[in-house]
């Protein structure tokens, strides 16, 4: 799957699915400054994908993946990639999610 490829190659598209699925209870939902609440459009738009569906799809998507990081074209792990990967998704991880949100040992 093209999304569980993405996931398991870029460690941007991984936190922010991680954003996705598990907000905070601290964080307040996006507000669109912009928007007009009583407008028929602004509600059409809101039903078509809410928050919390975006959030189980990217829970969903979570789950689902098994396509691990750092495997290389034979379909094995390289282990230098494995840990590049790795580190990489660590560090975006801890530059955009709350502390504690999340670890890897």
């Amino acid at each position: 799957m093209v999304l569980h490829r993405r996931l398991a190659q870029d460690p941007e598209a991984f936190c922010g699915f991680l954003k996705l699925a598990f907000r905070s209870t601290h964080d307040a939902l996006p507000v669109d400054s912009d928007a007009e609440p009583e407008s028929p459009e602004n509600a059409e738009a809101a039903e078509d994908e809410p928050e919390e569906q975006r959030a189980s799809q990217a829970y969903r998507l979570l789950t689902t993946w098994q396509t691990c990081p750092g495997v290389g074209d034979d379909g094995f792990v390289v282990d230098a990639d494995f840990r590049q990967r790795l580190a990489a998704i660590k560090a975006k991880c801890a530059d955009e999610l709350p502390p504690g949100c999340w670890t890897v040992k």
